[in-house]
């Protein structure tokens, strides 16, 4: 991206300051002064629509409900004015500076806020246009109205934003750490590769937003509606998005490595290849979610609904998955080593090449499951009901087997060498001949 390649030529060779100053007013001569006229009119008036207000030195300004419609308010030294209520629809802001600025309830409907581009300075072996960042850091904007706005790569770190809408708005490589963004409406808008890092999306609006390959690591998106969101990429890391809706989201690839999701809606969202190692998804719903190949290691998916949910190959060693609600669910391949499934709904579910190595399914639902390959060996299976189920090759060396039911299992190849079939009930099992290892004295 041109930013990043601008500020580190600026450090390099001059030590200008990007975002903070507005740097080319002292080094480019053609960096124009505001319009006497209009300046004047402005301060007169409170009124200057369509006027030419660039590189305006408006410090600390009392511009309350100011009518500055389609103003070209570019470069202006902004910092610290009230502009509480002002009409700034279609203005130009390209590089202005606003920090804490007092912009609430302004309506800045379409307004400009991207990098201004200006000149080199004359003399100067820089090649290619300036950059100058707009800078809204600690600006209040709480109600502003930034529908369809553009403020792609500006910075509002720590931005008080609540409440304000930023509908269809484009927030591309945008800085928003620490910002609050409760309650805002985000719907429709780019924020692809902002930085959102410890921001505040509580209850947000953000149906449809993008976000993909943003950075989210703490943030809060408690109770935010997300759905059908493209998170495609995005780090969440430590985030807490309890009760937040991401149904029908894109989270391929994300990282959700220690974030809370607590009681989070997960219905039809894409999970494929997500990181999420000690990940918290405690009643969480996501029937027909996709987790292909997703890292689960340690995550707390207890109580969670996951019915038809397409797990194939995932990762979910050492992860508690008690009462845990997986009719139908696609586990083929996946690693559960150690997991704890105690009274987990597994119906119908398949888990054919499954690890289950050291699991405890006590009390489990596998009745009609596809157990093909499976590795059961040294598994708790006390009180499991198999019934109708498929447990061809299963292995279940040295497995507790204390009253299990079998009933109408299929279990050719089944190896029981060593398990414990204490009460285990193996009545009406289907078993081909071909059990070399299985018990020579059962009740079938």
């Amino acid at each position: 991206m041109i930013f990043p390649q601008f500020m580190a030529l600026a450090a390099r060779r001059a030590g200008w300051v990007v975002g903070g100053l507005a740097i080319a007013l002292t080094l480019n001569p053609t960096a124009q002064a505001a319009d006497a006229e209009d300046l004047a009119r402005l301060l007169a008036t409170n009124e200057c629509r369509n006027c030419d207000l660039r590189d305006a030195a408006l410090e600390r300004a009392q511009l309350q409900n100011a009518d500055l419609y389609q103003a070209d308010l570019r470069g202006a030294r902004l910092q610290g004015a009230n502009l509480a209520g002002a009409n700034l629809e279609r203005a130009e802001l390209q590089g202005a500076q606003l920090t804490v600025a007092n912009l609430r309830d302004a309506n800045l409907y379409q307004a400009r806020l991207d990098p201004r581009r200006l000149d080199p300075p004359d003399g100067s072996d820089i090649a290619g246009d300036l950059l100058v960042i707009t800078n809204l850091d600690s600006a209040d904007l709480r109600g502003a109205d930034l529908r369809a706005a553009t403020l792609d790569a500006a910075t509002l770190s720590q931005a008080d934003l609540r409440g304000a809408n930023l509908a269809f708005a484009s927030l591309l490589s945008t800085n928003l750490v620490r910002a609050n963004l409760a309650d805002s409406i985000l719907a429709g808008a780019r924020l692809s590769s902002a930085n959102l890092t410890s921001a505040s999306l509580s209850r947000a609006d953000a149906r449809g937003t993008q976000l993909d390959s943003s950075t989210l690591s703490g943030a809060q998106l408690d109770a935010a509606d997300l759905n059908t969101a493209n998170l495609r990429g995005a780090n969440l890391s430590a985030a807490a998005a309890i009760a937040t809706n991401f149904s029908g989201a894109d989270l391929t690839g994300a990282n959700l490595s220690r974030a809370d999701l607590t009681a989070a809606e997960l219905q039809r969202a894409n999970l494929n290849s997500v990181s999420a190692h000690d990940l918290n998804l405690f009643q969480a719903g996501g029937h027909f979610s996709t987790w292909r190949g997703a890292d689960l290691r340690e995550a707390n998916l207890s109580r969670a609904k996951l019915a038809i949910a397409d797990l194939t190959a995932a990762n979910l060693s050492g992860a508690q998955l008690a009462d845990a609600y997986l009719y139908s669910a696609q586990l083929g391949q996946s690693n559960l080593s150690g997991t704890d499934l105690t009274r987990a709904v597994l119906r119908t579910a398949n888990l054919t090449d499954a690890s289950l190595i050291g699991a405890t399914l006590a009390q489990a639902d596998l009745t009609r499951a596809q157990l093909v390959r499976a590795d059961l060996t040294y598994s708790n299976l006390t009180e499991t009901d198999f019934s109708g189920s498929n447990l061809a090759d299963a292995d279940l060396r040295y497995a507790n087997l204390q009253t299990v039911v079998f009933e109408a299992a299929y279990i050719a190849g089944i190896d029981l060498t060593e398990a414990n079939i204490q009460d285990t009930d193996f009545k009406g099992v289907i078993r081909p001949e071909r059990s070399p290892n299985f018990p020579s004295v059962i009740n079938e």
